[in-house]
């Protein structure tokens, strides 16, 4: 009895021993700067490496406040979720995850740490990497200045939103003093802001210039042409041409920022630039504003600066970029692998306007409303399943040609908001585009409680 009443008591004062170093080590690594042993690179699906970065100390803004039980509401899209994700229009390569927005309790999560070709959805990424970095409130400015005689220069500013009713009039308020100089007036180009455009090392031949043009500093939106910085010439000429003074192309020229300033334009600003290219899903908006970051963060502006910039932007939110790849703005690559749960991360720094309120332009009217605008208009949650759900969810869309996805915000039974992330690789080639959309929809119209 004695040597087991020692054996006993050794074996609680180990206990004792082990209990307080585990909780010496929780409250060490929640001391802001301390580091931990990194966790093992998640395995992508894809062939293709995953570029190893330094584990980061998660933000406060995703906190989990919530562990226990789930409650009704919850439990019930939980136990849903598995049957409506199971679709012969989705494949079997695809991941969810579905969060509380407030709590941070996970309410269901299939493959949610896997990364996958994001598509579209990646713009959510460009823009918050643009707000951080450019500010909400920026303006690019195209300026056109004097070479002296019959000499003009464009120079691009990266502004992506310069439209044709900008270009009209910066035509009609140089037109006088050009007239007056007589002659064929010479347009010339600086484009030099970025380097010469190359296509992404994950971007099919036949994107380029019809899904995104090259990507230059200068361009007119709307226009898909091969030189945009060419294209803008042109329009110019033309409207100059409209009145009354001949115009043509001459060719490039790198300003030297000292020439005499005719007439300047000052874009949308960045937060509106924001929310057409998530509304419209504008991949030519993404790619510029993806050259703009990494020109603010003193990087260079390649497709290399902006994939720079944007990672260490994740990394400064708090959110670990362990096993993602970043390699332009818009989600055209192939080569970019972003996670279901990385997505939701996101999402609730974006719609924490308390620590965030530099993300209201993407939290507040930022993204297509289920239904009802953008590119989750009115062709989007129109099945008797689905339609419940118009007006209920906020979210970004994605789509190639074998990978679609949708991430973004829902209203549940409860009332309280959920963010949410769905992406679905190798989709079936069998099947209309559209009818997978439908099946995204479903299970997120399962999240709202409404089907």
């Amino acid at each position: 009895m004695a040597k087991s009443g020692a054996r006993t008591g050794l074996l609680a004062l180990v206990a004792i021993l082990v209990g307080i170093g585990v909780g010496a080590f929780a409250i060490f690594s929640m001391i802001p700067g301390a580091s931990v042993s990194p966790a093992k690179p998640v395995k992508a699906d894809s062939s293709t490496a995953r570029p190893a970065t330094t584990p980061v100390i998660a933000s406060p803004s995703l906190a989990v406040l919530a562990t226990g039980p789930l409650s009704p509401s919850d439990a019930r899209i939980a136990s849903l979720e598995p049957q409506r994700s199971i679709s012969k229009l989705l494949g079997s390569d695809y991941s969810v995850d579905v969060t509380d927005m407030q709590s941070g309790q996970q309410i269901w999560s299939r493959r949610g740490t896997t990364p996958l070709m994001p598509a579209s959805n990646l713009k959510l990424i460009t823009a918050v990497t643009a707000i951080k970095n450019i500010g909400a409130g920026h303006r690019f400015t195209t300026k056109i200045v004097d070479l002296g005689g019959s000499k003009i220069l464009i120079v691009g500013g990266g502004d992506s939103t310069l439209n044709l009713p900008a270009v009209r009039s910066m035509a009609a308020k140089i037109a006088p003093k050009l007239k007056a100089r007589g002659g064929t007036i010479q347009i010339y180009v600086d484009d030099t802001r970025y380097p010469a455009p190359t296509r992404n090392v994950g971007w099919r031949r036949s994107y380029m210039p019809y899904t995104a043009r090259p990507v230059r500093a200068l361009g007119v939106q709307g226009y898909m042409v091969k030189d945009s910085s060419g294209e803008m010439v042109k329009v110019l000429a033309n409207n100059l041409k409209l009145a009354g003074v001949d115009a043509q192309w001459a060719g490039r020229w790198t300003s030297t920022g000292k020439e005499p300033l005719l007439v300047a334009n000052h874009g949308f600003p960045l937060w509106k630039q924001i929310q057409i290219m998530l509304l419209e899903s504008e991949n030519n908006i993404a790619e510029m504003l993806f050259r703009e970051s990494a020109i603010a963060a003193g990087r260079p502006a390649t497709w290399a600066g902006g994939s720079a910039t944007a990672t260490a932007t994740m990394n400064s939110l708090g959110i670990s970029t362990d096993g993602i790849r970043i390699t332009d703005g818009s989600g055209l690559g192939r080569h970019d692998f972003v996670s279901a749960k990385f997505f939701t991360d996101l999402l609730r720094i974006i719609g924490d306007q308390v620590r965030h309120p530099e993300f209201k332009a993407i939290y507040k009217g930022g993204l297509p409303v289920s239904g009802r605008s953008g590119t989750l208009g009115s062709d989007r949650f129109v099945s008797k399943n689905t339609k419940c759900a118009v007006g209920k969810i906020r979210a970004k869309t994605g789509s190639l040609e074998d990978a679609i996805g949708l991430t973004g915000y829902a209203i549940g039974a409860d009332g309280r908001e959920k963010v949410f992330s769905i992406l679905v690789n190798k989709r079936p080639q069998d099947y209309y585009i559209v009818y997978a959309r439908q099946a995204l929809d479903k299970i997120a119209a399962t999240i709202t409680g409404c089907y």
